[in-house]
C-alpha cells in the first residue's frame, strides 16, 4: 500500500494499491479541496510516515502545526501540537532503532529543530535551534538515520546536507557535501536542492537532488547516480523489497528503482486529465 499526502487544494492524504498500475485508490483522509483544523481535516500536509507493526499512518500536518496519527484506513487516532516546540513541521520519520518518530520543522519560521515523539505522539527530546533558514522556500524536507550511531541527516528544498548527533537533546548541525557526482559532473559537487533522503537497509544513503537521486557511502562520496529521471523530482523512499521510490512531477508518475538506481516500474500513472491534475498536488509518500 502507499500512502501519499497531497498539499495545494487538497489537503488529504490517501492511500493507493501500488500491487497494481495504475494504483487503485482505496480511502482518504481530509477533504479535497477544503483546509481544516479538526478531526476530519488537514491544511497543507506534507511529510507522511508509517509504522511498519501496526501500520498507523503519521502525517506532518504543516499550516496546523501538528502531527495527525490515523489506522491503516486512515481514520483518525490522535494529533499532536508541535506549535510550541518545532514550530510547523516538514518531514518525519519513523526509526526502527528505538521504535518512535523523528520530525524535522521549522521554528518561528527562522531555524531548523528535531523533535523526538513516541508512537503514541508524547514528546521525548526536542533539539534547540541549530540552523537558520534564509526564508520561506528553505525547508528540512527529509531526515534519516546517519552512519554512525545516534547520528541523523537532514536535507530539504534549498538546505544543503547537514548531519547531526542526537545527545541530551541534539548537537548543532555540521555541514557535509558529497564528492564525485560521476554522471554528470566529475568533480565536486555541492547543491542546495536535497529534497528527500533515506538510509537504505543496503547501508548506503541516497538523496534525492531534484533531477536523479545520488547514492552515497559513509565518507560522502557518490557511488553511483541515476540517470536524470525527470526535470523535478520529490519525495524519497525505501519501498517494498529493497526498492527506492521518488515522484517525477513532469510526468506525474512515482516512479520504482532498485537499490542499484535501475529503473523498475512506474507506480502510480494516471491517463485522466482530471486524476493527472490531481496526482501533481503529491508533496510526500511512504509504501508498506
Amino acid at each position: 500500500m502507499l500512502y501519499v499526502t497531497q498539499r495545494t487544494n487538497r489537503h488529504i492524504v490517501k492511500s493507493l494499491d501500488s500491487s497494481s498500475v495504475p494504483a487503485i485508490y482505496s480511502s482518504h483522509f481530509g477533504e479535497f479541496g477544503v483546509p481544516g483544523n479538526d478531526t476530519t481535516h488537514l491544511a497543507f500536509p506534507w511529510g507522511v510516515a508509517i509504522d511498519p507493526t501496526s501500520h498507523d499512518v503519521f502525517v506532518c500536518d504543516t499550516k496546523n502545526q501538528k502531527i495527525v496519527r490515523l489506522d491503516s484506513s486512515l481514520n483518525f487516532i490522535s494529533s499532536y501540537s508541535t506549535t510550541f516546540t518545532i514550530g510547523t513541521p516538514y518531514s518525519i520519520l519513523f526509526d526502527s532503532t528505538n521504535n518512535c518518530l523523528y520530525v524535522t520543522g521549522v521554528w518561528g519560521n527562522l531555524w531548523v529543530r528535531i523533535e523526538k515523539l513516541s508512537l503514541t505522539l508524547t514528546s521525548e527530546i526536542i533539539s534547540p535551534n541549530l540552523h537558520p533558514m534564509k526564508d520561506m522556500y528553505f525547508r528540512p524536507t527529509g531526515i534519516c538515520r546517519g552512519f554512525d550511531p545516534g547520528t541523523f541527516l537532514i536535507s530539504g528544498a534549498n538546505l544543503n546536507l547537514f548531519e547531526t548527533t542526537e545527545t541530551t537533546n541534539f548537537s548543532q548541525f555540521i555541514d557535509r557535501s558529497i564528492h564525485g557526482e560521476v554522471s554528470t559532473w566529475p568533480k565536486v559537487h555541492n547543491t542546495v536542492t536535497y529534497n528527500s533522503i533515506i538510509k537504505h537497509t543496503d547501508g548506503n544513503v541516497y538523496v534525492n537532488n531534484g533531477k536523479k537521486i545520488l547514492r552515497f557511502n559513509s565518507s560522502f562520496v557518490n557511488i553511483g547516480d541515476s540517470d536524470v529521471i525527470a526535470k523535478s523530482i520529490i519525495g524519497l523512499r525505501q519501498g517494498k523489497s529493497g526498492s527506492i521510490l521518488t515522484y517525477a512531477i513532469d510526468t506525474q508518475t512515482v516512479k520504482r528503482y532498485d537499490n542499484n538506481l535501475n529503473f523498475i516500474e512506474d507506480v502510480y500513472i494516471d491517463t485522466d486529465d482530471t486524476v493527472q491534475n490531481d496526482a501533481y498536488e503529491i508533496m510526500d509518500f511512504a509504501e508498506i
